[in-house]
């Protein structure tokens, strides 16, 4: 879901940047999607199903932040019992 670089968390990773958002995904959390993937007996297309339905309606965060958030999925945010993390989006400062 990382690897190659068009791979599914690329990909909307991409799209939240296009919006000054930050998306991050933690390692517990791919292997919870990929668990929940294989319960559906319906290969990738429930890969890219149980993303989009996490991510979906932050999407439509994006733009009211124009500063930007950073939005962390957990393994408990994919099994439910949490909601997805939204965090203020760290900036960088000069020196």
């Amino acid at each position: 879901m990382t690897e190659p670089k068009n791979a599914l968390v690329r990909q909307y990773q991409e799209l939240f940047a296009m919006d000054n958002g930050v998306l991050e995904v933690d390692p517990e959390a791919l292997l919870a999607i990929a668990e929940k993937a294989l319960k559906r007996e319906t290969g990738v297309r429930a890969l890219r199903a149980i993303l989009e339905d996490l991510v979906l309606d932050l999407m439509f965060e994006l733009p009211e932040n124009p500063e930007g958030l950073v939005f962390r999925i957990t393994r408990e945010a994919v099994e439910g019992s949490a909601p997805v993390q939204r965090l203020p989006r760290r900036r960088k400062t000069g020196s």
